[in-house]
């Protein structure tokens, strides 16, 4: 189990440089590689916690999206109306 502790430093450390970055979908890359390695070193609470991380940051980003996703499909349904 002992060989997973470098990898977990190394996910870490990425971690920490995109969130200083503010890259949101490299922290979820990171907090999910993180997650396997905590699973495959049986740190299983902390696997559960970098994962649900992950899933928070992914959701809050898909959330953010959303009003952009909804003007966009309103003013093509404005186009389409108009022009039949």
């Amino acid at each position: 189990m002992g060989h997973y502790r470098e990898g977990i430093r190394l996910a870490e450390g990425a971690l920490k440089i995109h969130e200083l970055l503010g890259d949101t979908a490299e922290q979820t890359r990171c907090l999910m590689t993180l997650a396997a390695l905590l699973h495959g070193d049986e740190q299983l609470d902390a696997a559960e916690e970098a994962a649900s991380r992950a899933i928070n940051i992914r959701a809050a980003n898909l959330i953010a999206l959303l009003p952009a996703y909804i003007i966009s499909r309103a003013r093509r349904r404005r186009k389409s109306t108009i022009s039949k």
